[in-house]
């Protein structure tokens, strides 16, 4: 009826932890299903890597080379989430750099997913910037419009 429902969910049990194996292959057996219904209807499906957290999965170039191999799935390449979990981005590139075809840019500290602006966190944007896929899209994933206009700046002034 044109409604929208939003549930925000707490202290709940989750079962992935627990059956980790049979959670693994009904993920893997999701992205297939995804995969055949996105080229039957002609859409890219893009796959983000996870930050640091127990029930999320995806969160190595490897894994999400294990979920999205054999497939036309892609990859949506979140930077901050990637440094909650290691700081190797030309590692990441590389095993993915064929499947890339958005990136998430935000800053944190190094532990959480926290979505500054560019510039706020540690992460070493002269590092990162000059080895990012510079054909494909990129979008500011900030928390509030002023974190925007601050990120906005930060990359204009580092791709000049």
């Amino acid at each position: 009826m044109g409604s929208l429902w939003l549930f925000f969910i707490r202290d709940i049990i989750h079962l992935e932890l627990k059956f980790s194996n049979a959670y693994e292959k009904v993920h893997k057996r999701s992205l297939e299903e995804i995969d055949k219904v996105s080229e039957r209807i002609g859409i890219k499906v893009a796959l983000e890597n996870m930050p640091k957290f127990p029930i999320l999965d995806g969160q190595t170039a490897g894994r999400i080379y294990e979920l999205i191999d054999g497939t036309n799935l892609y990859v949506t390449f979140d930077v901050g989430h990637l440094y909650t979990v290691s700081d190797d981005f030309a590692e990441f590139i590389e095993v993915l750099k064929d499947k890339i075809i958005h990136v998430h840019l935000h800053d944190n500290e190094g532990e959480n997913d926290s979505h500054l602006a560019l510039g706020e966190g540690i992460i070493p944007w002269d590092k990162v910037l000059r080895i990012l896929p510079k054909n494909v899209t990129w979008s500011l994933e900030v928390r509030s419009l002023d974190d925007f206009k601050k990120s906005f700046e930060f990359l204009k002034s580092y791709l000049k």
